[in-house]
């Protein structure tokens, strides 16, 4: 997510002001002298993932899930590595073209072919686990800023515009109903978990004109804040033991990027 912040951080913001039927607005300038892109030569892009399938790397048996199983977490780092470093790499390249003020097509170019290799493969449309189905949020969320920081740059005409948009909507459109069967006190509610699904839902409503999915980005992110105590913490994430200070800074990465 670190690479995520630096660049896109400034395009959340601007588009949360003026909610539209689409964001059709350049990105801001870069306000540091543009870096000179050297020659660029499009990787060929990673296989899509169809279906996601990672388990928690947590004791189970340890209910404030702090504890790391090894052998869980061997097994996470192998099923999620492939996805990661998709977004990874997708992000690093858009960074790369919005750092260049815009110069380079072929970067621009490489990351609406790597986006629309994925949505016309309908990538990860199967979510077999809880973590896959829960933790998508911060993929989705890097995913969608890496197009919104190539998007304008992309002829109106080109058919993979409309295939993205209807890709990462539908994608987003699955995260309300999976909160939404969720037990009342399930500390997922309130959490970071709910803090990265809200902030994709909030920017690929703004991609894709979705005025519901966008209320509901928003909605979540005020049910969240509403818990801060008066010592400011998050109580779900107080929750999480030895690691309640990661995952606050966690969560606060992207409420900063949606409010």
């Amino acid at each position: 997510m670190r690479h995520t912040l630096a660049a896109a951080i400034v395009t959340i913001l601007c588009t949360q002001s003026a909610f539209a039927t689409s964001y059709n607005s350049p990105l801001p300038t870069f306000s540091a002298p543009p870096l000179p892109i050297k020659a660029f030569a499009c990787p060929k892009t990673p296989s899509p993932i169809i279906e996601y399938a990672p388990k928690s790397r947590y004791n189970q048996q340890d209910p404030t899930r702090s504890t790391v199983d090894a052998k869980a977490a061997s097994e996470y780092n192998k099923t999620s590595a492939p996805l990661r470093d998709y977004t990874k790499n997708l992000i690093a390249m858009a960074n790369k073209y919005y750092r260049s003020g815009g110069a380079s097509s072929a970067i621009s170019a490489c990351v609406t072919t790597w986006i629309a290799d994925w949505a016309k493969a309908d990538a990860l449309s199967h979510l077999t686990t809880f973590q896959s189905q829960f933790g998508i949020g911060q993929h989705l969320t890097s995913i969608s800023m890496a197009w919104l920081q190539v998007r304008d740059s992309i002829p109106k005409e080109d058919p993979n515009i409309a295939i993205i948009t209807a890709w990462l909507q539908t994608r987003a459109r699955e995260l309300p109903p999976r909160f939404a069967a969720l037990p009342a006190d399930s500390i997922v509610s309130h959490s970071n978990i709910r803090a990265w699904n809200a902030l994709a839902a909030s920017i690929i409503a703004v991609i894709s004109g979705d005025e519901k999915l966008y209320d509901w980005g928003m909605e979540s992110m005020d049910g969240i804040l509403a818990t801060v105590t008066t010592d400011g913490f998050l109580p779900s994430e107080l929750k999480r033991a030895a690691r309640a200070r990661d995952y606050h800074l966690f969560a606060i990465s992207a409420l900063v990027m949606q409010v």
